[in-house]
C-alpha cells in the first residue's frame, strides 16, 4: 500500500474583535486530503479529506501569541495525523 497526504493547507480568521479593532481570539483551520493506492495494481482503495479547527488568544505580547499559535499548530496537525490513522484502522477492520 501507499499513503499520500497532500499538503496542509492553513487558514487564520480574526475570531473576536474588540471596538478598538483590536483581535482577541484567532481561530487556526488545517486541512489537507489522503489516499490509500493498492501499489499491486494502482487502485486508490481510501481517499478522504481532513479538517480540524481550533482557536486561540491574541495576546498583548507578540511573543506569547506566537507561542499560543505555534502550540495550537502542532495541536491541530497532532488531530489530522490521528484522523487519518483512525480511517486507515476503520479501512483495515
Amino acid at each position: 500500500y501507499t499513503l499520500s497526504v497532500s499538503p496542509v493547507t492553513e487558514t487564520i480568521t480574526d475570531l473576536d474583535v474588540t471596538k478598538t479593532a483590536d483581535t482577541t481570539r484567532s481561530q487556526l483551520r488545517l486541512k489537507t486530503k489522503f489516499t490509500l493506492t493498492d501499489t499491486r495494481n494502482g487502485e486508490v482503495l481510501l481517499a478522504r479529506e481532513v479538517l480540524t479547527i481550533s482557536s486561540y488568544n491574541v495576546l498583548a505580547s507578540e511573543f506569547s501569541t506566537r507561542v499560543s499559535e505555534d502550540n495550537t499548530r502542532l495541536n491541530a496537525l497532532d488531530d489530522l495525523a490521528r484522523q487519518i490513522e483512525q480511517q486507515l484502522a476503520l479501512y483495515f477492520k
